[in-house]
Parts: C-alpha cells; sequence; structure tokens
C-alpha cells in the first residue's frame, strides 16, 4: 500500500512507456512476416506448388464476374473473390516472377489441353 509520504515514481508520457514494447513486438512481426513470405516463396518454388497456387485463383473467381441476380449467391462469389485476391495479393508480395510463371504454366497447360480435344 502506498502511504502518503511515499514517493510515486515519476509520470512519463505513454508513447515513452510503450516505446521498448512496440519496438520488440515491431521486431517479432516483421520476422514473423518474413516467415510467410518465405512460406509462401516456398510454395512457389516448385511446379506442384504453381499449379496448387493457381488452382486456388481459378476456383476463387477472381476474375469471374459475381453477380447473380440473387443476394445470398453474389454475395457468396464476392467472398470467395476476395479471398482469391487476397492470396494472389500475397503471393505476388512474396515472389512476383514465380506467380507470373505460374501464369505461364497454366496458360500452356490449358492451351496443350484444348488441342487434345
Amino acid at each position: 500500500m502506498i502511504e502518503p509520504e511515499d514517493e510515486l515514481p515519476e509520470e512519463r508520457p505513454v508513447e515513452e512507456i510503450d516505446a521498448p514494447i512496440s519496438r520488440s513486438q515491431k521486431a517479432r512481426d516483421a520476422i514473423r512476416r518474413n516467415l510467410e513470405l518465405q512460406d509462401l516463396r516456398d510454395i512457389l518454388a516448385t511446379a506442384a506448388g504453381r499449379r496448387f497456387f493457381m488452382k486456388m485463383i481459378i476456383y476463387t473467381g477472381i476474375y469471374a464476374r459475381t453477380y447473380t441476380g440473387e443476394a445470398l449467391s453474389g454475395a457468396f462469389n464476392e467472398g470467395m473473390r476476395s479471398v482469391g485476391l487476397f492470396l494472389r495479393d500475397e503471393f505476388v508480395e512474396a515472389d512476383y516472377n514465380n506467380v507470373m510463371l505460374a501464369d505461364v504454366e497454366h496458360r500452356r497447360q490449358e492451351e496443350t489441353n484444348a488441342r487434345r480435344k
């Protein structure tokens, strides 16, 4: 218990008190983000990873129309598209060149499949 005659610690601005916590939190956040980006780079480094990436991009319909004339299905489609856009942006930030390679590989495979029909 604090007695009236006890001295209270000098008050410091909140920014000064939070600064060490903020810096260490920022460092932890940066390390975590770098690990996330490296995980995405590892996925794109393999042909199987690039195929999976393109499958998710196509499945989420980022290049498709979302309007269906019905509110619930339109909202569902927009939600799927939103997830796809998030994934695309994350992968592009991690490794733009391999995202472009994934697109080229996908287009070539589509052309090959079309010729076989």
